[in-house]
């Protein structure tokens, strides 16, 4: 019940838009003060990301609030260590950046990791578990540090900001709820890629004036040129994808290397 509410309670909404709302978390966050009101924070927003990840569809509405709070929380009173907030505050921020399903959150509050990359809390957790959402051709499972993905970490780790723009956070992450409850939705591919762990859907969707990559449930803001060429709204890992008047899909990487040709999703 609590997370129903919690849903309901950050969207200022009809049936077609979502708005998350600064003010309404800002005032919470800056009322807090103490190290020990602080740190129960963290524990409430660790029990609402185990509660969402626990439900046979987890809300991203749940997940996205979480990492907004996550990240002013940070703003506003430092990273959270185990020796100022607990151990569980330490798990709680990676947790809930790795559930986050929309990269261009995750791409744009990475930096907020990087004090807890050698923690012991985390151990090999950092990085594949923190970027498991982030780069398309993995699967999440045990990344290797091969040539892309190390650029993409050290791009991520040299994007460092302290202070986040959080009402264009909150609008980014908005524009992420209303593509999920928009009806004009056209998809202008779907296609299917093929992984050591099995077969993951893949869909370029078009939401009103907006292009997005999905890939399993995961998705990334793209944008297009005048032919049916996209690429990622983000420098994180510099891709670009083409759809063929076939309907067969390419990509290819920052060296302009052919990533593969995946068939277009037949029914089996």
């Amino acid at each position: 019940m609590r997370i129903v509410l919690l849903s309901c309670f950050l969207l200022v909404s009809n049936q077609f838009c979502a708005q998350i709302e600064f003010s309404y978390f800002k005032g919470e966050i800056d009322r807090l003060k103490t190290d020990r009101r602080v740190e129960k924070y963290w524990r409430e927003l660790y029990k609402f990301d185990r509660d969402n990840t626990s439900l046979k569809l987890p809300m991203d509405s749940v997940t996205v609030l979480n990492r907004l709070k996550a990240a002013y929380l940070i703003q506003q009173y430092g990273f959270p260590t185990q020796e100022k907030f607990g151990k569980r505050a330490v798990y709680t921020l990676l947790s809930i950046h790795a559930h986050n399903n929309f990269s261009d959150v995750g791409a744009r509050t990475f930096f907020q990791l990087l004090d807890g990359k050698n923690s012991e809390v985390w151990k090999k957790a950092y990085p594949n578990y923190a970027m498991i959402n982030m780069l398309f051709w993995y699967n999440g499972q045990e990344i290797a540090l091969d040539q892309e993905f190390s650029l993409a970490l050290r791009t991520l780790e040299n994007q460092y900001n302290s202070e986040i723009d959080m009402e264009q956070l909150c609008a980014i992450s908005s524009s992420f709820l209303y593509m999920q409850r928009a009806r004009r939705t056209k998809i202008l591919g779907e296609w299917v890629m093929n992984f050591s762990t099995g077969k993951v859907p893949l869909q370029i969707l078009q939401i009103d004036t907006r292009y997005y990559l999905k890939r399993g449930n995961n998705y990334f803001l793209l944008t297009r040129n005048d032919e049916l060429e996209f690429q990622f709204y983000t420098e994180l890992d510099k891709t670009k994808l083409f759809i063929f008047e076939n309907g067969e899909l390419v990509f290819r990487d920052m060296y302009g290397r052919e990533m593969g040709v995946y068939p277009k999703k037949t029914e089996e």
